[in-house]
């Protein structure tokens, strides 16, 4: 027998015992240890079932007065029982066995199923002989089943803990489950995420600790109320720029006491924020509902523009409300309400005001708009738009510049337009005393209900038209024709659709504005119906109900249709219906007035169009960048390139070597921290240069709410071409500054050759003169010649020198030139000739041309001292915009070329920059005098042509020059005829000359001539002259350039005086720009200085008989 006998199984104190003493990990162990304290026996075993089909021993227990504590043959032992076990399990039967511990052990090995599945077996041992029973087998079969419930459930519990905790930690919201003393016994993951901190940091802390971050609970605790009533209670709390929310539910124990909560925490800062949007735009919408409600259930127009007041002044600040009617008509601006601090003002004591012109008045600018304004410095913007008046607190009207000092001022306005289909019909002005004291959605606001005041006021209107008009037909039935005239035309000029209808729907009256809007005359609508001329089938029943409640006297409002016009379209229209009654107060006709929103129901799609387009406008960007010249690109914070346009990439290649993904360290050579941390003076760019390339390059940071940056842009300009154009400029402006001191000194110069050159002249025409002396006087005049020369090269390198252009064939002109090069040029220097067969046409003056060729082959002579060959070309070009062969940039066009190509030395790289300025030159003394190639340039350049040149020390030199070809034939030339020296006839020539020694040399000169002389030293003596002895006066002749009056200037003024003296002018400067102009008012010539005697006879003799 056992030890004991077994106890029955059916008191629940045993599976109690049971269940407590398994709630551990080690739910085997502690089975074992439960069912031999309350079976009895000496030893206890469980076998488990494995997938594999094995069966492992999962424990063995021994009674404490089993002796054999220890299995003896353990291998052997335990083979045995698991082949006893899987046996038993296999068959499903009960099995008895005896095994030796040493001593033996009577066992019974049962199976252990579990819904209807064999998961092992159970040993029951002890060492008494006897059989089991079958009242004990029926014992152990039922405690066997117990356990295999319980170690069914414990698996359940076990997944279900797992699953519990898994599904604990997916909630989106932050859960906390307390003890009786409010600490944190578990959280989940959302907790960490919302709080920012870690499990461990979180469990074990109070509450109030974590959310509050206090020491104890706050006063409002909802917690307090949940522990005291034991329901959920919840609580709405702000930390910082965050909203959440807490619900709590209490934990009540096994007698219903607290025991503990449950926390969850949903953070609500986007729920609030939509909500306090959402509460916003209700607001508006509600007040909008109000308003429009309020302002529409009245026909009176003081009622309404009073509840418009006290809607607006709830909502805004409105120190004044003024809302003024605009008649196209007359165009007058009227007020019609008034309200300054609260008080109302008659409107009928403020004058009507004219619509001011365009550009003035900012109430007149809303009407001529039809647009809003919000502005928030109202007397800033009022002294812009010149507006003249104001309006005080007593409703007083005042010109602008009577406003007192302590007077209140309005400095921020709103101003919206009342709107009638398409005609603004008025204005609504809210005014306040403060600066900038509306927003945008004030103006919205107004704008929203401006609508509905305008439909309200023109109802108004409309309505009291309609109570005139049936009160003068009960006060004089004679005058009905004369009332109904003056209704028809007031109905006809209302900007708004409106029409009259019966009770079947007929039309009775049609305004022009809905002739406008449907397109039927009156004539085709008066007597048709509504539902055959506009109203859509799908509008019939809401149009019918709206009859009917207008002949029940009722006023329908805010009606959407969408109705049809003569020519098959469509429009929106938003209708009021109300209706019309008789002296009686029976309603006779309805009055509909509609308010055309098509425009407003298209902008609404445009709206969405245009953000349509917006995003494929964001598309087109992308594209742009691409193609800009300028290389843009993304850089990281850390150099890394994220992106490049093409012009960037192309940069990159010689800046950096990277692509799109490597990290940027350099730019050139400089590093690229320098470009993102010393920015340049702002509007200046970095400058780099690499391998003869100039670049410019500026950062600019890309921030997101952040002191750093995140990303950086970088644009990269190439500007190389440009810098090479920037030092052509410069060296052009050198040139052109060394000219003008050169055309300076050249002036001068040539004042004192007059002189030389005259008195020469004068002498070597004396018959007594010895031949010696003739010898000396004619080496004077060469000298003086040849020193008029070196002048006019300086003349034409500073462009100040006389042209006589006209169209010229250079290939007929070089060709003689050359001819005469030929002669001259050592036999040594062989000339070759080079053309095409095109035509060379330019507008040129032949002398400088030649003087062109002469200078250049003089220049290859003495770079050839060994001799060589002296190369000239002649080509015409066509330049095409972009392609130009020089910088800065040639005009598109044709041109003619020139070039001059020489064997010899070169020209040194130190000399090649100041090869054009005058008086240079590589040669030694007394072998040049270093104007020609300064000539050239000056000749080249009052031509408008450019000149370049090519040059590489030990082969050579070519010149190039450019010049603008010339479409129109050469003329033919003529032979000059044969100079004479004319004598004159005793008339007197007035001489107008500041240079004193000039002046006397001229008078010398013109008396040999036998001409007689009145000198002036400039242009006022030269009048004062004219005014005493002008009749007697054959000619002028006058130096241009003079202090006090120049030559110009006394031309000009004695041709305003009405003299008609034949004017001729002496000059150093170039004149050909104004001698046409000169000409045509009476200018007979204009000679350069020095003059010589011959041509000044000529000119004179000319001039004189008329032959100018």
């Amino acid at each position: 027998m056992l030890s004991r006998e077994p106890t029955q199984l059916d008191d629940h104190t045993h599976t109690e015992r049971l269940a407590e003493a398994i709630v551990d990990p080690d739910l085997w162990a502690k089975m074992a240890t439960a069912s031999l304290s309350i079976l009895g026996g000496d030893l206890i075993a469980f076998g488990e079932l494995r997938p594999d089909g094995e069966v492992h021993i999962r424990h063995w227990r021994f009674s404490p007065n089993f002796r054999s504590r220890q299995l003896a043959s353990q291998d052997k032992v335990i083979s045995e029982v698991k082949a006893a076990m899987t046996e038993t399990i296999e068959q499903g039967i009960a099995l008895t066995r005896t095994i030796f511990t040493p001593e033996p052990v009577f066992t019974l090995f049962l199976p252990v199923e579990t819904e209807g599945q064999r998961i092992g077996a159970i040993l029951i041992g002890h060492r008494n002989p006897e059989p089991f029973s079958d009242r004990q087998l029926e014992e152990y079969r039922t405690w066997v089943d117990l356990l295999a419930s319980i170690i069914h459930t414990e698996g359940k519990w076990a997944r279900a803990a797992q699953e519990w905790q898994t599904t604990f930690d997916a909630v989106q919201d932050a859960i906390w489950v307390f003890d009786r003393e409010q600490r944190i016994l578990r959280c989940n993951a959302a907790s960490e995420r919302l709080f920012e901190r870690s499990a461990e940091e979180i469990v074990g802390q109070h509450c109030w600790t974590i959310v509050h971050g206090t020491e104890g609970p706050i006063p409002e605790c909802p917690l307090k109320r949940a522990r005291q009533n034991m329901r959920r209670e919840t609580m709405e709390v702000q930390i910082k720029d965050r909203w959440l929310q807490v619900l709590i539910d209490p934990i009540a124990g096994t007698t219903g006491e607290y025991n503990g909560a449950v926390h969850i925490i949903t953070d609500i800062t986007a729920f609030k924020q939509i909500q306090e949007e959402l509460s916003q735009q209700r607001e508006m919408l509600t007040n909008l509902h109000r308003a429009g409600q309020q302002i529409s259930r009245t026909l009176d127009k003081e009622v309404i523009f009073q509840q418009l007041y006290n809607t607006i002044s709830g909502l805004m600040p409105c120190d004044s409300l003024f809302v003024s009617s605009f008649s196209p008509q007359d165009q007058m601006i009227r007020c019609v309400f008034a309200i300054i601090e609260g008080q109302p003002i008659d409107p009928r004591q403020l004058p009507p005001i004219p619509l001011e012109p365009e550009g003035q008045g900012i109430q007149s600018e809303v009407i001529r708009t039809g647009k809003p304004l919000l502005v928030p410095d109202f007397q800033a913007r009022a002294r812009r738009s010149a507006t003249a008046y104001y309006i005080d607190e007593d409703g007083v009207l005042h010109d602008r510049e009577e406003i007192p000092a302590d007077a209140p001022v309005t400095q921020s306005a709103l101003l919206v337009p009342m709107v009638l289909g398409e005609q603004v019909v008025g204005v609504i002005q809210v005014l306040s005393f403060q600066l900038n004291a509306y927003i945008e959605t004030d103006l919205q606001f107004l704008e929203s209900i401006a609508g509905q005041v305008a439909v309200a006021f023109q109802n108004a209107q409309l309505y009291q038209l309609a109570q005139d008009e049936i009160a003068e037909r009960e006060r004089a039935q004679e005058a009905l024709a004369a009332s109904e005239r003056r209704f028809r035309e007031l109905f006809q000029d209302i900007p708004a659709c409106c029409f009259t209808f019966d009770q079947e729907g007929i039309i009775h009256n049609w305004n022009r504005a809905c002739e406008k809007l449907y397109g039927w005359t009156a004539q085709e609508a008066i007597g048709k119906s509504m539902f055959e001329l506009m109203v859509e089938e799908h509008n019939i029943a809401r149009t019918r109900q709206s009859i009917a409640a207008v002949f029940a006297g009722q006023s329908i409002e805010g009606l959407e249709f969408e109705d049809l016009r003569a020519d098959g379209s469509r429009c929106t229209v938003l209708a009021n219906r109300y209706p019309l009654r008789d002296a009686s107060n029976q309603v006779v006709l309805g009055v509909c007035a509609e308010l055309d929103i098509t425009e407003r129901v298209k902008m609404e799609t445009e709206r969405e169009r245009l953000a349509a387009k917006v995003r494929e406008q964001a598309r087109y960007l992308e594209q742009i960048l691409a193609t800009v010249p300028a290389g843009v690109l993304l850089l990281e914070a850390n150099g890394r390139l994220l992106s490049a346009n093409p012009t960037a990439e192309k940069s990159l290649t010689v800046l950096a070597d990277v692509e799109v993904g490597d990290i940027i360290t350099h730019l050139g050579n400089r590093p690229l921290a320098e470009f993102l941390t010393s920015p340049p003076t702002r509007g200046l760019w970095h400058k780099v240069q690499i391998d003869g390339r100039a670049f410019e390059i500026i950062a600019q940071p890309v921030q997101a709410n952040r002191t750093e940056p995140e990303r950086w842009v970088l644009v990269i300009n190439d500007v190389t071409q440009e810098r090479e154009i920037q030092l052509q400029l410069q060296k052009q402006e050198r040139l052109a500054v060394v000219g003008q001191l050169a055309a300076g000194i050249a002036h001068d110069f040539n004042n004192i050759l007059a002189s030389i050159m005259l008195y020469a002249q004068i002498i070597a025409r004396s018959e007594s003169l010895p031949p010696k002396d003739r010898e000396r006087i004619d080496v004077i005049v060469q000298q003086t010649r040849h020193a008029s020369g070196l002048i006019q090269q300086i003349l034409d390198f500073s462009r100040q020198a006389m042209l006589e252009r006209r169209p010229l064939d250079l290939l007929p002109l070089f060709k003689e030139q050359i001819r005469l090069l030929k002669r001259t040029l050592p036999e040594h220097i062989t000339i070759e000739w080079v053309y095409g067969e095109e035509e060379y046409m330019v507008n040129a003056d032949p002398t400088r041309m030649q003087q062109i060729i002469t200078n250049l082959a003089v220049n290859a002579r003495d770079a050839m001292p060994e001799g060589g060959v002296l190369r000239i070309t002649l080509e015409r070009i066509t330049v095409y915009p972009g392609h130009s062969p020089l910088l800065p940039e040639m005009e598109p066009g044709d041109w003619i070329v020139l070039r001059v190509t020489d064997t010899g030395t070169g020209i040194p790289a130190n000399a090649l920059p100041h090869i054009f300025e005058p008086f240079f030159t590589t040669k030694g003394p007394g072998e040049g005098s270093g104007l020609g190639l300064a000539q050239v340039y000056g000749i080249v350049g009052q031509h408008g042509g450019r000149i370049n040149v090519d040059t590489e020390v030990g082969k050579g030199t070519t010149f190039h020059i450019y010049l603008p070809a010339f479409e129109q034939p050469a003329p033919r030339s003529s032979q000059p005829e044969a100079a004479t020296m004319p004598q004159g006839q005793g008339e007197s020539v007035l001489v107008v000359e500041d240079e004193a020694t000039v002046r006397t040399a001229l008078a010398a000169g013109l008396k040999q001539l036998n001409y007689r002389v009145l000198t002036a030293a400039n242009g006022k003596e030269a009048l004062a002259i004219m005014e005493e002895q002008g009749k007697n006066v054959a000619l002028v002749l006058s130096d241009i350039v003079m202090p006090k009056m120049g030559g110009l200037a006394l031309f000009h003024t004695l041709r305003g005086q009405g003299w008609k003296t034949p004017v001729i002018l002496l000059t150093g400067h170039p004149m050909e720009n104004k001698l046409d102009t000169l000409h045509n008012q009476g200018l007979v010539a204009c000679l350069t200085k020095p003059p010589d005697l011959e041509q000044l006879a000529q000119v004179l003799a000319d001039a004189l008989q008329g032959r100018s």
